[in-house]
């Protein structure tokens, strides 16, 4: 029966009591070989003559890799490994997802500004009293409502959650507006049986 090799569990790839220096470096040598690793494949890169060599002999292998539990240290290596691959690949996700919000927000935030416009613009006064006035674009009004809607898809889409709304399970003044909103279109909501 094998012997339980005690370890540290945040540092499997230390030292450890007994392990002489050539076997840990073996270890990490053997660890560095990734998910292909053999005892015999690290054999050869010792006896081909490219690097340090640290025993020819296989038998010598076996025995450091018996002895100091290489497997279970470089299995525990490798959860490290894959947990901080996770935790990066999380948080490269996060600042995405942050970066997607953030232009969402100034996006939605310009169209709300867009829609604020006044319907009519005074565009000359003489002695305090409007005397031009002219109707705003239309395309101002259109593009606030693109805005508007592009900025809830990126913000939408930065969680994770449908773009499209598909249940308009709402009555009056609501269907009327969120059917709007659903077909980009100013025109009164098409009438529903009740």
């Amino acid at each position: 029966m094998t012997e339980k090799v005690l370890f540290d569990q945040d540092s499997p790839l230390d030292r450890i009591a007994g392990e002489s220096r050539r076997a840990n470096d073996a270890l990490r040598d053997y660890y560095g070989m990734g998910t292909d690793r053999t005892l015999k494949k690290l054999l050869e890169r010792y006896t081909s003559g490219t690097g340090p060599v640290l025993t020819r002999r296989f038998s010598t292998l076996k025995e450091w890799s018996t002895r100091h539990g290489w497997q279970a240290r470089v299995d525990r290596q490798k959860a490290i490994d894959d947990r901080l691959a996770d935790v990066a690949r999380a948080g490269g996700i996060a600042d995405h997802v942050q970066r997607e919000m953030a232009a969402a927000m100034q996006m939605y935030d310009k169209g709300r500004e867009l829609l604020s416009l006044p319907i009519v613009r005074i565009t000359k006064t003489i002695d305090g009293q409007p005397t031009v006035i002219e109707p705003v674009n239309a395309n101002e009004i259109g593009a606030g409502r693109q805005l508007i809607q592009a900025a809830s898809a990126i913000g939408r889409l930065a969680l994770g959650m449908p773009t499209e709304n598909k249940n308009l399970n709402v009555g009056g003044a609501d269907r009327e507006i969120t059917l709007r909103v659903v077909y980009g279109t100013d025109d009164k909501a098409p009438e529903t049986p009740s």
